[in-house]
């Protein structure tokens, strides 16, 4: 009778045998396992002086027109500016809570959305959300208000930073309202600013969001120094021409502000300062318009980040100011996690 196979294997070769075939199992299925792990995040992101009005129709504001679940962005984030300008409206809203994180939370909750966190400062509103498939990897979220004079503070300007870990990464995202009328004071603005950034967030953080109501003008020099000139290269979409004396691209390139940080290409009309109740997005040629809203994202640990696009939401007209809104994907690994 013939003996097993086994039988004629040395009892070593049989542990090498063994051990060799549970290390490339193990091989496998990490490689396996490794790649199920890695997940593409959408982020949704938008700012908006809503100049005191109430909230209407917000769900394209959020990002939630999909009818499929797996459409809708991972993470939203909303920084709105001016949501009140009286001391006591804002009081108010301090103990019982405002009408447009009311109205947001309605929305996204329904949706199946989890608040990471809230943040505000006078008439500013910082709200950021997740998926609740994705709320048990958030940690270690924290809050800064930054430092204004007395002044500035009841003019409603200044800034708040949210940062918090999201599947192991930090997030660092910075929301503001600049002053309007003093160029030197949203350039020392944005330095302070980004500044207590540097000192509250880690540093450096995974990925870096500054938006807001920048506030930021067309650069008076010949041939802008008027609304009607501005709005005569607004009416031939000569957008080219404008950027090049935006103020906020313009000190940039001179290393003065917002260095390493990036924005996607402005392709739409500027954002501000539009007539009241009219609901035509005609521009009020007391000022001259500009590019006032922005989104900026940076990231300094190297990490993927794709922007996906970079417009204004023409339908919402209530306020003076279009939102804006960015939409970006980034990759996040959770076997790492």
């Amino acid at each position: 009778m013939m003996r097993p196979m086994s039988h004629f294997i040395p009892f070593k070769m049989e542990v090498f045998i063994l051990l060799l075939f549970s290390y490339l199992s193990s091989v496998h299925f990490t490689r396996v396992t490794g790649e199920c792990d890695i997940k593409n995040i959408t982020l949704h992101v938008v700012t908006w002086n809503v100049n005191a009005e109430r909230p209407t129709c917000l769900v394209k504001l959020l990002g939630q027109l999909e009818d499929n679940d797996e459409d809708l962005p991972d993470m939203v984030i909303v920084g709105l500016q001016e949501v009140t300008m009286s001391l006591g409206t804002a009081l108010k809203n301090y103990i019982l809570g405002d009408r447009w994180t009311a109205s947001i939370e309605d929305i996204l909750e329904s949706n199946d959305y989890v608040k990471v966190e809230s943040a505000s400062l006078f008439g500013m509103f910082l709200n950021v959300y997740v998926k609740i498939q994705h709320s048990w990897s958030v940690a270690d979220i924290d809050i800064d208000h930054i430092d204004t004079e007395y002044f500035r503070y009841y003019d409603n300007k200044g800034g708040v930073i949210m940062k918090f870990r999201f599947y192991g990464r930090m997030f660092c995202i910075v929301h503001a309202h600049l002053h309007g009328h003093n160029k030197t004071s949203r350039i020392e603005d944005v330095q302070e600013i980004d500044k207590s950034r540097t000192e509250f967030c880690e540093n450096p953080s995974d990925y870096v969001f500054f938006l807001g109501d920048l506030n930021f003008r067309i650069r008076k020099v010949d041939g802008f120094k008027t609304p009607n000139k501005v709005h005569d290269l607004i009416e031939k979409k000569d957008y080219t021409k404008l950027l090049e004396q935006d103020e906020l691209l313009y000190y940039q390139q001179k290393n003065q502000i917002f260095q390493n940080f990036i924005e996607q290409p402005i392709k739409f009309q500027p954002t501000y300062k539009f007539l009241l109740k009219r609901n035509k997005g005609i521009y009020n040629l007391k000022r001259r318009p500009a590019w006032t809203d922005r989104i900026l994202y940076k990231t300094q640990t190297n990490q993927s980040i794709i922007p996906i696009s970079y417009n204004i939401m023409e339908d919402h007209r209530k306020s003076d100011h279009y939102p804006v809104e960015a939409n970006f994907v980034i990759v996040v690994n959770t076997s790492k996690f």
